[in-house]
């Protein structure tokens, strides 16, 4: 069974790789902008804009995913909201991805990305009822192993 104590540098972990992650999505920025330079590309200038525009949002899943590890530790207190923010996150990432297939969309225009596009806009609520099912569900059943092996 984890049993963890609190820490202000452990709450602070999340914060700092999410950080991290945030200057490896402006390095990735600056790197397609660059190869722009060279092959002028739409499609490479609106992804590159499509991240630079969503950084809060990248930011702010890398921070839920962070913390939705860091409360597992706490499985039994704090480790109860992991589920829901694991959920949220994941809800978040589809979001982001649904604007990378619009901008691709917008140059390339195949059917079957606004097909699975207004599959999962219309769907979003529903899919987060999902993956909050599943969520707590494998959250239930690590809990029933860890108690077992107690």
């Amino acid at each position: 069974m984890r049993f963890e104590r609190f820490s202000i540098f452990g709450f602070l972990i999340p914060i700092l790789s999410s950080l991290i992650g945030l200057v490896g999505a402006v390095l990735i920025i600056l790197i397609l902008k660059l190869i722009n330079i060279f092959i002028e590309s739409a499609i490479i200038a609106d992804i590159s804009g499509l991240i630079y525009s969503n950084l809060l949002l990248l930011f702010f899943i890398s921070l839920l995913t962070s913390y939705a590890n860091y409360f597992l530790k706490f499985r039994f207190t704090l480790g109860v909201i992991s589920p829901l923010i694991s959920s949220a996150a994941g809800v978040l990432i589809i979001y982001f991805i649904l604007k990378i297939f619009t901008v691709i969309n917008k140059h390339i225009n195949l059917e079957i990305i606004t097909v699975i596009s207004s599959f999962f806009s219309e769907n979003i609520l529903t899919i987060l009822v999902l993956l909050l099912i599943l969520s707590y569900l494998g959250f239930v059943i690590e809990t029933a192993k860890e108690l077992k092996a107690k």
